[in-house]
């Protein structure tokens, strides 16, 4: 399936306060160049490290993912039929199971780590914070 094919381009830039991530991708089936920043907080960035998630797979589940919002944060899960749009099939098989938090109004990574029954398991989080 080819209709999906975003092509990335990755430049990082740190800055004294935290991480950013800049990224430039042209969406092959909207035939358009578009950029977007992640801003990494020193916790994302230091677990996306521990569990050896990359820039490139946090993007992807962000742009490919299916997004939940709960708690005041927005929770992306990758499915298996969205895995099977990646091309790269090393990257595929790395983007099971992973689960992203962000926050979204403020593009901001909180967090990544992989689960099992990921979407299932957000399905069921209370929507507000104890």
């Amino acid at each position: 399936m080819k209709d999906k094919n975003i092509l990335l381009a990755y430049e990082t830039k740190k800055e004294i306060d935290s991480n950013t991530v800049h990224v430039t991708f042209f969406d092959y089936s909207e035939k358009k160049i578009g950029a977007y920043s992640l801003n990494h907080t020193n916790h994302s960035n230091k677990r996306s490290q521990q569990r050896g998630i990359i820039n490139e797979m946090i993007f992807m589940a962000a742009g490919l993912g299916d997004c939940t919002y709960k708690q005041g944060l927005a929770y992306y899960a990758i499915s298996e039929k969205a895995r099977k749009q990646v091309d790269n099939k090393q990257l595929a098989g790395r983007l099971k199971n992973l689960v992203i938090v962000m926050n979204d109004a403020k593009g901001t990574l909180i967090t990544c780590y992989k689960n099992k029954n990921g979407a299932r398991n957000i399905a069921k989080k209370k929507k507000r914070l104890a």
